[in-house]
């Protein structure tokens, strides 16, 4: 069987779930399903990292050993969805020392962006915050990012910043 050709079938939550299921099954699928998203194109990893976030919410400790080289390759994915989908795993995982600054600079770079939708930059601050309750000398960093932001974020935006600001101890 190639995972391949069972992801590209149909792009339905009900696929989605059907593979989820094959990797449940077969717990050594979750290495494809991770190189198919660092894949260096569109389609494939966008759809497996789909996959990926709900093979991460029904079996967390089969994603652990690659958790690095998810963060290493967040800033090359070549779809936004791609990287709404891993940044959504971050958030939960616990990011290691050497690779905290690494994955702050590129989530401060994805809070501020432009180009970037609300859900990465949702997702890129819970991560900078838990970063940040971490290291509590980047508290400083985030903060004032986030309160930059806000005004003229989406309702979405505006809502997850005040959160992450509770969170950080931000005296309204």
């Amino acid at each position: 069987m190639q995972l391949v050709t069972e992801i590209l079938k149909e792009n339905s939550r009900h696929n989605v779930n059907r593979i989820v299921k094959m990797v449940a099954e077969n717990p050594g699928l979750i290495q494809d399903l991770v190189n198919l998203t660092l894949r260096k194109e569109v389609t494939v990893p966008a759809r497996s990292s789909w996959i990926l976030t709900h093979c991460h919410d029904k079996m967390p400790e089969l994603l652990k050993p690659y958790i690095i080289d998810l963060i290493k390759a967040s800033p090359d994915f070549l779809h936004t969805g791609t990287r709404r989908n891993i940044l959504r795993i971050l958030t939960v995982e616990k990011i290691p020392e050497d690779y905290q600054v690494f994955l702050f600079d590129h989530c401060l770079h994805w809070v501020i962006s432009k180009k970037e939708p609300i859900a990465v930059k949702a997702h890129a601050m819970e991560i900078l915050s838990n970063i940040a309750m971490q290291e509590p000398d980047f508290k400083n960093e985030v903060i004032p990012v986030i309160l930059d932001i806000m005004p003229n974020g989406s309702m979405g935006l505006r809502s997850r910043g005040m959160k992450v600001l509770r969170k950080l101890g931000y005296d309204f």
